[in-house]
């Protein structure tokens, strides 16, 4: 079950003649309230997430891609691309920020840190209405927009390393505009996307 069948049909069960318009936000962040209360409360449903993060929601830095970690123990990290129906992930080796560091280094003659945001406007586009990007975290990251092909390599990496620092997952090589991270961990998962998958036992009365 999607997360977003979840609370459809979590809110039609409270709501069966249907939810007050002006309500239906609220209504959806009591939800996830609740799940995060259930994850905090059930030890087993704060394992086995699986989280799948595209280039677009990455920042480029020097030749890595940084992405947000997940407040948890990373179990996984690998990537994909949606062609490969899960059959042929790459898996990443966890290193050190040392390390990391050190092969980034490595790497600066044919790469180097930009100061310029990827898009002239520093906007990017939601559902037909530009949004402006929010200040990168630290100096010389950059956005990578969506379907942005810029930063693609000749081919897509068959080996690569990862690295968590101060809540922020280091990749190298960076991944390519059409590959995924895959990206398994355990935590109380705070956030959920609508395709993300729910435990359908803590729904369903045949426990």
């Amino acid at each position: 079950m999607t997360y977003a069948e979840f609370s459809a049909a979590v809110r039609l069960a409270v709501w069966p003649d249907s939810e007050a318009e002006n309500l239906v936000v609220s209504h959806k962040n009591y939800v996830l309230d609740a799940l995060i209360d259930l994850q905090t409360k059930v030890v087993c449903l704060q394992q086995g997430h699986l989280d799948y993060l595209c280039a677009s929601s990455s920042f480029y830095h020097c030749g890595a891609s940084v992405f947000e970690a997940p407040r948890g123990f990373i179990q996984s990290l690998s990537t994909m691309t949606p062609g490969d129906r899960c059959c042929v992930e790459i898996p990443y080796i966890p290193v050190s920020k040392n390390d990391m560091d050190c092969m980034l280094d490595a790497q600066k003659p044919f790469s180097f840190c930009s100061t310029t945001e990827l898009h002239p406007y520093d906007t990017y586009l939601v559902d037909g209405v530009y949004v402006p990007f929010p200040d990168p975290p630290l100096e010389c990251f950059d956005y990578v927009g969506a379907g942005d092909t810029s930063l693609d390599k000749a081919s897509r990496a068959v080996e690569g390393f990862f690295t968590i620092d101060r809540g922020q997952i280091w990749v190298n090589p960076r991944i390519q505009s059409d590959e995924l991270v895959v990206l398994k961990w355990d935590g109380v998962k705070r956030s959920f996307a609508d395709t993300d998958t729910v435990d359908e036992t803590i729904w369903t009365r045949e426990v």
